[in-house]
This record gives C-alpha cells, sequence and structure tokens, in this order.
C-alpha cells in the first residue's frame, strides 16, 4: 500500500475530525500522545470509519507493514457495525494479530483536540 501524507478522519465523541498522518489506500496512521505520559505510539485507524484500530510504538516503517496487513489479513467492507461485527467473530485471530505487532489500544493515546485543518504547505 502506498503511503502519503494527508488527513487522517477520525472518529471522536463530537463527531469526525481530520488529524494531521499518512494517509494508506485503506487506513491512516498518525502520532499521537499517551494520556498517562507514556510513550507515545503511531495509530492506525480505518479511513472509511473513523475506527482506530491500534496503537503501535514502533518504528514508522514498521507501523505501515502492520496496516498492510491489517488489509490483508480482516475484511474491512460495510459500515462500523458490520466491520465491528466480523472482528468480533474473529476475536482470537484479531488479538493475535495485535499481540504479533505488540499493539496498543489505541484508547490510552489522545487525539489533539479542536478542529484539525490540515494543510500540506505547514506539514511537508
Amino acid at each position: 500500500m502506498g503511503w502519503t501524507i494527508g488527513a487522517v478522519p477520525i472518529a471522536t465523541q463530537d463527531g469526525i475530525t481530520a488529524i494531521p498522518g499518512w494517509i494508506g489506500s485503506e487506513f491512516g496512521i498518525d502520532w499521537r500522545p499517551h494520556h498517562h505520559g507514556d510513550d507515545p505510539a503511531y495509530v492506525i485507524t480505518h479511513l472509511s470509519t473513523g475506527w482506530s484500530i491500534i496503537a503501535l510504538t514502533a518504528n514508522l516503517e514498521d507501523v505501515q507493514a502492520a496496516a498492510d496487513q491489517l488489509h490483508v489479513r480482516f475484511d474491512w467492507s460495510g459500515d462500523i457495525d458490520q466491520i465491528k461485527r466480523r472482528i468480533a467473530d474473529r476475536r482470537n485471530e484479531f488479538h493475535a494479530f495485535i499481540a504479533e505487532f505488540d499493539g496498543l489500544d489505541p484508547g490510552y493515546f489522545m487525539a489533539p483536540p479542536g478542529d484539525y485543518h490540515y494543510s500540506e504547505a505547514t506539514h511537508a
């Protein structure tokens, strides 16, 4: 999957907001601080739903490889409820995937507050 700099749409309590990151064909990757001051992490987000899937403290290339594997190993078609049902049906495989990449729950990592308007001129 090719990656470009762009705006990653993430689901928040206030709806979808976009933050700077890297965009692949089906997933986005952004960098977020930890709620408790631990190491920050890259978070992989499903682009069409804004659902943050997994947080990784690896380097960007390894995170991109993990996103590529997410794309290959699981069916991401449909709406978020359909996707979550399929993931729940394959829960053990999904948890094994997260463990394989030393993944963390993305809920521990804060998305920046506010409305972000990405500009390639300022983030290139």
